[in-house]
């Protein structure tokens, strides 16, 4: 890789995001990303949250939120419900992002940032418009990703793991985990000297689960050691690609790179994809 560029890494589906096991909590889980956060001496990350997601069974996580929060990390708005678009009208979607908002706009750290949920932006053009305006018109700024390498894919296993006491099975899911997040960094550095002829800003799409909170302190050694600077989400969203995020109707989700390769009528599958057989294969060995 290049050295020296820039990323920012945000976090999706706080408080709640896949399975826990052990003795690992929610707020562990925030716990330990927020602490390899300070070690590292990170900026400030955006975590992206579900307020309708605060009870779980008898537990109220909104400690989780405020723990995030009293770490200095900040919020974005990911809708109530953490809703698919695919299933509901672009109205009740408005409605859930304005419901998640009421509950958030009182904490500190509070932002204007957006994310779709499963980046799916709409599956018919009036609904993408209706929502656009809506985010719009209420000074939203839709966060990009460029970097998404599916880390959720490795909660289950690791959780699995955990239960049944295949500690040596994190191990080599460990290694996966960071074998695949770097091969996407690579690819995505690849893409965008492609399209823009030049290693734009990066935005790395992560996830506040079990894996990447345990993963996490060593994915940032990693990601340094390649020379990569990692950067606050403003920064990165300041890059000029991101001014102008191309309007496409699908009932799949993209990523900026994605979309840019999409409207230029390029398949990406050539680049090398996330080995989801493999992940459970390790991560399953008995």
């Amino acid at each position: 890789m290049d050295k020296n560029y820039n990323m920012s890494i945000t976090f999706d589906d706080i408080p709640v995001h896949g399975s826990v096991a052990g003795e690992i909590s929610r707020k562990d889980i925030v716990d330990f990303i927020l602490s390899a956060t300070k070690k590292h001496d990170l900026p400030s990350m955006v975590g992206f949250v579900n307020m309708g997601k605060l009870k779980e069974g008898e537990k109220n996580h909104e400690e989780v939120v405020d723990e995030w929060v009293s770490q200095g990390g900040m919020l974005g708005n990911h809708t109530y419900s953490h809703l698919d678009l695919r299933e509901v009208s672009a109205q009740e979607f408005v409605c859930d992002i304005r419901k998640n908002q009421e509950l958030i706009v009182d904490k500190k750290n509070n932002t204007n940032f957006f994310r779709y949920p499963y980046l799916l932006e709409g599956d018919s053009y009036e609904k993408l418009v209706y929502i656009k305006n809506y985010l719009d018109s209420n000074g939203y700024k839709v966060c990009p990703v460029s970097v998404d390498f599916l880390d959720f894919l490795w909660n289950e296993p690791v959780a699995w793991c955990i239960k049944n006491n295949k500690y040596s099975n994190i191990d080599k899911l460990k290694e996966l985990y960071i074998k695949t997040a770097l091969c996407k960094i690579k690819s995505a550095k690849e893409i965008s000297l492609k399209y823009y002829k030049r290693n734009i800003n990066h935005v790395m799409l992560l996830h506040a689960g079990i894996a990447t909170a345990i993963f996490f302190n060593d994915l940032i050694d990693e990601i340094k050691n390649e020379g990569v600077n990692i950067v606050n989400v403003q920064d990165s969203m300041q890059d000029p690609c991101y001014m102008i995020s191309p309007l496409i109707v699908s009932k799949k989700g993209r990523n900026h790179l994605m979309k840019t390769a999409f409207i230029h009528e390029e398949d990406l599958s050539s680049y090398p994809q996330v080995p989801r057989s493999l992940i459970n294969e390790i991560g399953y060995k008995k």
